[in-house]
């Protein structure tokens, strides 16, 4: 029961754990092979680490210049788009930089490449945990559009959650709050869609002012029995950041995902995984120089 408990609330770290152990294993049982096809499609593989780092790096720094006005987290944000400048330029850097330096630089692209890698596998993880039958289902907003209406997103969300109503009588929070560019809280608008399906009204729960992942949990929790059994509805990118703030909050939930349309899930992927490096921020630094000691001993 306790490694279950464990698992459950150490998706992430069990992801990596994962990874780590068939990255290790497949260098043991095959790393003679690994080194021809490197060697012998390094052009190949090359093209395609550079065309990745050029999106990633020019996505960084666009996310840290938004971020930036509209936080006072500056100092993180600027060092993110260092990070993306530094990936950027790093497939020229290759020719003309030093060599040690070079080594470094695309070991900890490796390195936070594997933990996107775990990040996606964690999420997917996340969904096989069987679910009891929630009393209270907590819906997380996700932005309007500029007349109101749910975005795509966030009308996927509402759905999922109206569907796992149906045969029950679970209560629902809508948690939402008002975007500077929004016409009302978003809790609000998905109130209306679902009231407009059927759902009764006496069922729904409104949390208004929340205006970040965090809040909408906390103020949602608030409004929820300290014994209820919590069903959270986010997106197929949210759930590991969902979870990770409801633990910090001490509240037991199972998640349901909701599918996300293609440019949300790889936008809102590359963002959410972000967001949990610098959650993680101390166990992240910690993993990078395992994961330097570990290649320097096997090199």
């Amino acid at each position: 029961m306790a490694i279950g408990a464990c698992w459950r609330n150490h998706f992430w770290l069990g992801s990596y754990s994962v990874l780590l152990a068939l990255g290790l294993g497949g260098w043991q049982l095959g790393q003679d092979v690994i080194a021809i096809c490197f060697t012998r499609y390094w052009l190949f593989w090359f093209s395609i680490a550079s065309l990745s780092l050029w999106f990633v790096g020019g996505w960084l720094i666009y996310f840290g210049q938004q971020r930036v006005k509209h936080t006072q987290k500056q100092l993180i944000y600027r060092g993110l788009q260092g990070v993306g400048l530094v990936s950027f330029f790093l497939p020229i850097f290759t020719y003309v930089g030093p060599r040690w330096l070079v080594d470094l630089l695309w070991l900890s692209c490796g390195y936070f490449a594997g933990g996107f890698l775990a990040y996606i596998l964690a999420s997917l993880l996340l969904q096989l945990v069987p679910k009891p039958t929630p009393t209270y289902l907590v819906v997380l907003g996700s932005g309007l559009q500029p007349d109101g209406q749910l975005t795509q997103t966030l009308s996927n969300r509402v759905q999922l959650a109206v569907a796992l109503l149906t045969n029950t009588t679970s209560q629902i929070v809508l948690s939402g709050g008002q975007g500077a560019d929004e016409p009302e809280p978003e809790a609000i608008a998905m109130a209306k869609a679902i009231l407009a399906q059927g759902v009764a009204a006496d069922r729904l729960h409104l949390e208004t002012q929340s205006t970040s992942t965090w809040e909408n949990l906390r103020f949602s929790f608030a409004l929820v029995p300290a014994n209820a059994q919590i069903g959270i509805v986010t997106s197929n990118f949210h759930l590991l950041r969902a979870q990770l703030y409801s633990r910090r909050l001490k509240r037991s939930c199972s998640y349901y995902a909701a599918l996300a349309p293609g440019k949300a899930f790889i936008l809102g992927s590359l963002r959410d995984y972000l967001a949990l490096l610098v959650l993680t921020g101390w166990w992240q630094l910690s993993g990078w120089l395992l994961c330097l000691v570990t290649v320097c001993f096997l090199v």
